[in-house]
């Protein structure tokens, strides 16, 4: 029942709800302040786990050390599978002052900015580094006097070295007047594929052999910048082409160097705030929480933010080349992308910013060719999605891996992808991306692998040679877990299939015929299960007691949501949990512990929950893959974490439902009250600016009592993404004008609803607009669906 609110309360409510601007430009305290600012003193050097990274989603680099390379995505070198292709190394971009005392270094998650702070007799000086948000090209170093003194000047000698790695060829020697290094990389994925040129840019003075300069600052004139871009051309097949690609290269460096002079001469703030308003719009969307009487109070709240800054800082819509688990500033696992991207990662950035989980699909769209042929060369017709890929959406596991041949549950991880992504946004999956490929067609003929994968037996249709999630088992018949999820592949194939049928699509018959073929394999997919033990198998033949790598039959139950009887899925949890080795990855946490919140038991839940904070590395906390050893910069584990505050302890999920009303189904938000946030150990938890076929809405819990609903004011601006970022009054000036027009909104209803329908009545619906908000009870759960 919805709550009358006394004035205070509503005010109390406003408070939470209400969205603090950003503060102002790099040089005068940059950020939000320091819960947004993670530091250390400088007392000990950095591990290579500790390294914390900074990025844009075109270029990245880990700081920190001083010999750290520069990676930009979508630029590999390295043949297939045998040498394999791995990202390619440019080199250090950035300069080393020689100044003596380092006093502390700081991380500013709000505007990725890491800065670097020296003693010196004047005051201190500030050493900060940041890939420019809009600029993508573009590598910001300011160093900044910050001194108490009336009068007062330090000359800083900074260097960097000539660029040299074993991946990139630099044919140009330095030159001048806008000093540039030029060069190739050397060895193409595919014959086909090319090798990329590469450019890089600086506007500090160099020698052939060394970029070295004097820097003079002073109190009158405190900061100076170095600008320097990174520019590539890549997909250059031949000899002739390449100088041609090199010079165009070279060129668009120089020129981006020049802009952004003339632009921060111009305007002083100009060029900073450029980068900090985008950063300010994926803040929009974010997870708070005030925890109860915690000696680590607000460890929830700065978990997510790492992680949700380990997410935005490697991805951008206009370079859909996926992610990889040690993200762009990294060549772990040789910055390829698994079936992390669509498992891990694309589901904790899809609540807050659609648009990019739908540009890391655009990835596989757009290589839709590349699967359809390795399908085609191993004798299956469909797309065969490799176990990882890279710049051309070609095989590129390591020859030496079984994985390549045999894990190919990724399949049916990217087609359910698909289905997460079309429920929460409304995306119409028949419509082209920029290829002229659909979202559809990804799901359709991950279908029509599977049907011609599978075997069919007395005991229903079977996948043998395949390996599991948890790869320490080796090559198996009946791996549970790619048996469920390609049958969940099948079933949403053959309503995709079903629905371009009904609307006269492009394939008509054919996709009729089919969707009747891959709801039988579908419906008789065989599931090993134990009956005895009241227990599924991990595979066919699974030895008892058998020690696994991480979570793998619990993913029934998260992210596969399978439907089982209660009392089998506390087994499965219960068996798995005991076996699993505890240096295992860090992903099989999150997934035990969501499905114990499924189940309510937040007790068992919680032991999975807290075990993820070991996995964060002080001072600038960056996930690491184990507990000993493993990946660094693992930011797979990044989007676990968020995962496991939307989905576990927040309750959230979203499904199609029948709506009597209008006549089709629609997608709604089911706010489970399985656990409450107070029982949790929070006074409150916060997910800021949620995003449900468009709608923007933030979602409250408060104690164990009250969720509160908030519908927000949707982008004004061309381009802008999340919630409006104008401010309420101003945007209901605007608002304003557009009277007449429909304007959408949310149901919301408390209570008790039949299953799998969207329909609530009486004193328990509610229908918010823009701005408008209201308190429920949380004694039973929430549904949410848009009102046009």
């Amino acid at each position: 029942m919805v709550h009358t609110c006394s004035l205070l309360a509503f005010c109390l409510l406003l408070s939470f709800l209400v969205f603090l601007p950003f503060a102002s430009p790099l040089g005068k305290e940059a950020g939000r302040g320091k819960r947004w600012e993670l530091e250390d003193d400088c007392k000990a050097a950095l591990s290579e786990y500790q390294l914390p990274s900074i990025g844009n989603g075109y270029v990245g680099m880990q700081l920190g050390w001083s010999n750290t390379s520069l990676f930009v995505a979508g630029v590999f070198n390295g043949e297939g599978r045998t040498s394999p292709s791995h990202r390619a190394a440019i080199g250090s971009v950035v300069h080393t002052p020689h100044l003596d005392v380092c006093v502390r270094r700081r991380l500013d998650l709000s505007s990725g900015v890491f800065s670097t702070f020296y003693r010196h007799d004047c005051g201190e000086v500030e050493h900060s580094v940041y890939a420019h948000r809009a600029r993508k090209e573009l590598i910001v170093e300011v160093f900044t006097l910050h001194s108490t003194m009336q009068s007062c000047e330090v000359e800083v000698k900074v260097e960097r070295q000539v660029l040299t790695t074993n991946d990139t060829v630099f044919d140009y020697p330095p030159s001048y007047p806008a000093q540039c290094e030029v060069g190739r990389t050397v060895q193409a994925e595919e014959e086909w594929s090319g090798v990329a040129a590469v450019a890089v840019c600086t506007s500090a003075e160099r020698s052939p052999t060394l970029s070295k300069s004097t820097l003079r600052l002073s109190t009158a004139s405190p900061s100076h910048h170095i600008f320097t871009a990174v520019v590539v051309e890549r997909n250059i097949t031949s000899p002739t082409q390449v100088k041609e690609e090199m010079e165009k290269a070279e060129q668009k460096a120089r020129e981006e160097i020049t802009s952004a002079s003339t632009l921060h001469r111009g305007a002083r703030e100009g060029l900073w705030e450029s980068h900090a308003h985008l950063w300010q719009q994926f803040w929009t969307g974010q997870i708070e929480g005030d925890e109860v009487e915690d000696e680590k109070n607000g460890r929830m709240e700065m978990a997510g933010r790492a992680s949700l800054y380990s997410l935005f800082s490697n991805v951008r819509v206009d370079e859909p080349f996926s992610l990889s688990p040690g993200g762009i500033a990294t060549n772990m696992y040789n910055g390829h992308t698994f079936w992390d991207t669509e498992t891990w990662m694309l589901p904790a950035l899809l609540p807050f910013h659609p648009d990019l989980a739908l540009s890391l699909l655009r990835y596989r769209v757009d290589r839709l060719f590349s699967c359809a042929d390795v399908a085609a060369d191993r004798g299956y017709e469909g797309c065969w999605y490799p176990w990882e890929s890279a710049y051309t959406g070609y095989d590129v596991t390591p020859s030496w891996a079984p994985e390549g041949m045999h894990e190919i549950h990724i399949v049916a991880d990217i087609c359910l992808a698909v289905k997460k992504v079309v429920i929460w946004t409304g995306v119409n999956p028949f419509e082209p991306t920029s290829s002229s490929h659909s979202l559809a067609d990804v799901v359709e003929a991950a279908a029509a692998f599977f049907a011609s994968r599978v075997i069919n037996t007395k005991r229903g249709y079977e996948l043998h040679s395949v390996q599991p999630p948890d790869e320490s088992a080796g090559v198996v018949n009946n791996s549970v877990y790619t048996n469920a999820a390609a049958a969940a592949c099948l079933e949403y194939a053959a309503d995709i299939a079903e629905r371009e049928s009904g609307k006269g699509g492009k394939r008509g018959d054919e996709t009729e015929g089919n969707s009747s073929i891959w709801r039988k394999i579908s419906s008789e997919m065989y599931i090993p299960f134990d009956a005895e033990k009241q227990v599924h198998p991990e595979y066919e033949g699974y030895e008892w007691g058998k020690v696994i790598n991480q979570a793998d039959v619990a993913l029934l139950q998260y992210p596969l949501r399978m439907r089982m009887p209660d009392q089998v899925g506390s087994n499965d949890l219960d068996y798995y949990e005991s076996v699993t080795d505890p240096n295992g990855y860090f992903t099989g946490d999150s997934t035990y512990s969501i499905a114990w919140c499924g189940k309510g038991n937040w007790s068992r839940a919680s032991t999975f929950f807290k075990k993820g904070f070991d996995h964060l590395v002080s001072p600038f906390w960056v996930w690491r893959e184990k507990l000993n050893g493993g990946h660094r910069n693992f930011i797979t584990a990044a989007g676990g974490y968020i995962q496991n505050v939307l989905f576990g302890i927040g309750g959230m999920r979203v499904e199609k439902m029948a709506n009597s009303s209008t006549q089709f189904a629609q997608s709604v938000m089911v706010v489970s009250n399985s656990v409450h946030v107070d029982e949790a150990g929070y006074k409150r938890v916060v997910f800021r600016c949620l995003h449900l076929e468009g709608v923007p809405f933030t979602l409250t819990w408060i104690g164990s009592d009250s969720i509160a609903v908030r519908v927000e004011g949707a982008s004004i601006d061309s381009g802008e993404r999340g919630c409006a970022s104008r401010g309420e009054k101003e945007w209901k000036k605007v608002e304003k004008g557009r009277e007449g027009e429909k304007r959408s909104g949310l149901n919301v209803c408390n209570g008790e609803f039949g299953h799998g329908s969207a329909e609530c009545h009486g004193a328990r619906h509610h229908t918010l607009h823009t701005f408008e908000s209201a308190v429920f009870h949380a004694d039973s759960p929430l549904l949410v669906w848009v009102h046009h």
